[in-house]
């Protein structure tokens, strides 16, 4: 046999070996080593062949992941079943179409991933492997998702040997809640090898008993496909990575100033100017399928559309149409005029045909998800000196008795804020987020109700008379003071005192600058 016969059949060799040349045992009961870096007592110490194997059977919570916030137990060992032989039982409260719907595909889902590595080949179906028996038990038909929705499930899984059958049984609230505990179900499976074979068997941690829920409602990533276009097929797969870690929102930013990638039924112009290219473009039939494949997942999807900055390619076209500027300073150069980041561009407040297209926007968007019941608006990084270069801005501002002070452009920002919320609540009645950096201006004016509101701004800020939420402060607010006061008219009170006023310097200059210029 020659040299390359060697290699072909020392490769074939390794191939059909089950023989693993690591073995692995958990340390302190908490975490799984290579045996071969740790002095061990043979026994004492358990050896695993493989790590997926150790990390079943190894600690508190083993696999699972994120880590149960209620009661767990996990038994220490392991059962053969038949992944070809899963059944369902399952009760379902007040059963509708859509929750059969929704919970038919939560199986399916269940069943592809328990599969997924099941090649027919390898998978040793003549073991003593025994069937898998599902009992759902849901309490209510709530079939959306919301920041109330109730996400918490009960697991237990037994056998009975002389039966020869394993049992899991999860009992939840809602659908969704019961997709978490078939979740944490699919973690506490491992590949076992058959001895002296090529085959497999597939084993289930023979008892466990968990109580779950989320610790937080909003559990998600916001994902920016207006800077980078990224195919249905990629985000697909993010929302796969999310509901295996039982994330629940997807935060979809989805046009900015770089691209408007977004087909419209009502305003097809914006992505005939703002798409990167015909390729790079998600149509309603995307958009309509992407909510409800994130929905068979446990996941909602909240829609962003950044305004009144990072609004630029995609709103080009007014003049051509005879609507005039519905954006301005779009691609303008220097950028650092114009705008905080490149490309530039914001919509123009002064402009009626604007919000009318705004309006339309709107209702194709709700058209779309129509079951969300939150909308981001943006609301961030706007930035005066580019009104403030506009000629139409500053003669709207003079004909109206304003100036181009910062309080001026603040009240036209609030100005657009509050028309926009105006024509939201002409096309849903929802609520809606905006990210705001507007800390440090009394905002008491706002007509908005009902708003969730970001603040990374780091001046002084005062919000009352108003029902807001804010739910995130950066880093640098553990300085800052946080004061809640409830009274006959005022329902909550904020007051965040400024420590690092410098992080807005750069910008404040740059505006500044723009102002003492004679336009």
């Amino acid at each position: 046999m020659n040299v390359f016969g060697w290699i072909i059949f020392v490769v074939l060799h390794a191939l059909q070996s089950p023989v693993s040349c690591k073995s692995y045992i958990c340390a302190n009961e908490e975490q799984c080593i290579t045996a071969n870096d740790h002095q061990i007592n043979t026994e004492h110490s358990k050896a695993f062949s493989s790590l997926n194997n150790c990390r079943l059977l190894c600690g508190k919570y083993g696999p699972l992941w994120p880590r149960p916030t209620g009661y767990v137990f996990l038994g220490n060992q392991t059962i053969a079943i038949n992944p070809w032989d899963v059944r369902f039982e399952q009760t379902l409260n007040g059963e509708t179409t859509e929750g059969k719907t929704i919970l038919l595909e939560i199986k399916r889902y269940f069943l592809r991933n328990l599969r997924k590595d099941c090649d027919s080949t390898r998978v040793n179906e003549n073991a003593s492997s025994s069937p898998l028996i599902i009992k759902l038990h849901i309490l209510s038909n709530v079939t959306t998702l919301t920041w109330h929705t109730d996400e918490s499930y009960k697991l237990i899984i037994s056998n009975d040997p002389h039966l020869s059958i394993v049992e899991a049984e999860i009992e939840a609230n809602t659908i969704f809640g019961s997709r978490h505990g078939l979740e944490s179900l699919l973690q506490l499976f491992t590949k076992v090898n058959d001895r002296n074979s090529t085959t497999f068997s597939l084993h289930i941690i023979s008892q466990a008993n968990i109580v779950d829920k989320p610790t937080y409602p909003h559990r998600g990533i916001m994902i920016d496909t207006a800077r980078n276009y990224i195919p249905i097929k990629i985000l697909k797969r993010q929302l796969d990575a999310m509901a295996a870690s039982k994330m629940n929102v997807f935060h979809w930013h989805m046009t900015d100033t770089q691209s408007f990638p977004v087909q419209l039924e009502k305003v097809p112009e914006m992505v005939a100017y703002g798409a990167y290219s015909v390729d790079e473009v998600y149509t309603t039939n995307d958009i309509e399928q992407l909510i409800q494949y994130a929905k068979y997942r446990g996941i909602r999807v909240i829609f962003e559309l950044d305004a009144p900055a990072h609004a630029g390619n995609g709103w080009q076209w007014g003049p051509e149409k005879g609507l005039g500027n519905l954006a301005v300073c779009v691609n303008q150069k220097p950028w650092r005029n114009f705008c905080i980041e490149p490309p530039c561009g914001q919509l123009n407040p002064t402009n009626p045909n604007m919000y009318t297209t705004l309006q339309q926007i709107y209702e194709d968007l709700a058209r779309m998800n129509k079951d969300e019941t939150v909308m981001h608006m943006g609301g961030d990084e706007v930035f005066f000196g580019c009104w403030n270069s506009s000629s139409e801005i500053i003669s709207y501002l003079a004909e109206h008795g304003m100036g181009r002070t910062e309080s001026d452009f603040l009240a036209l920002w609030s100005t657009f804020q509050g028309n926009a919320f105006k024509l939201w609540q002409n096309v849903t009645s929802t609520n809606q987020s905006i990210t705001s950096n507007i800390a440090g201006e009394n905002v008491n004016d706002s007509p908005m109700l009902g708003i969730l509101i970001m603040v990374f701004g780091v001046k002084q800020c005062i919000i009352t008379g108003r029902r807001y939420t804010i739910t995130s402060y950066p880093k640098e607010t553990a300085f800052w003071e946080v004061k809640f006061v409830y009274g006959q008219s005022t329902l909550m009170d904020i007051l965040l005192t400024d420590v690092l006023g410098h992080a807005q310097l750069p910008q404040r200059n740059v505006f500044g600058q723009i102002l003492k210029q004679e336009l």
